[in-house]
């Protein structure tokens, strides 16, 4: 079944849980999160120190994946159950990362488009939009 990936699925790689359910955001996690923040920053010159950013962000699935656009122009994996961003690109950790109030039925328009770099949301599209295109193009509706 299709889904809208996230940071957690990436992070995926590091284990699961005895059901193949990638970790929840824990102290752990987080913390593993900074760590590799730091040391990508630490191999990569070009990329700047890491800063830990506390001003709200929107996030918006872009290519069937929850991401931020970053002060850098990267566009960064994020999670809605962590509320996390970390940008591999400048060393920027987002720490408010704001999704929207009806995330879920915005995620289950996008996992009705059979093609995955179709399942795009900006924050400014509402549910009526997306729903118009959905018909528009002749995909299912949830």
């Amino acid at each position: 079944m299709p889904i809208i990936l996230t940071t957690q699925h990436i992070t995926s790689l590091w284990g699961a849980d005895a059901h193949g359910r990638p970790p929840a955001m824990t102290e752990r996690t987080e913390a593993r999160l900074r760590l590799q923040q730091r040391l990508h920053c630490a191999k990569n010159p070009a990329t700047s120190e890491v800063e830990e950013i506390a001003t709200p962000i929107e996030a918006y699935i872009g290519n069937g994946c929850w991401r931020i656009k970053c002060r850098c122009g990267e566009r960064t994996h994020t999670n809605p159950e962590w509320g996390l961003a970390c940008c591999f690109g400048c060393g920027a950790i987002y720490t408010h990362v704001i999704f929207p109030e009806h995330r879920a039925e915005i995620e289950a328009l996008l996992v009705k488009r059979p093609v995955q770099s179709t399942r795009n949301w900006e924050p400014k599209e509402t549910l009526d939009d997306l729903m118009a295109e959905q018909i528009a193009h002749g995909d299912p509706l949830p």
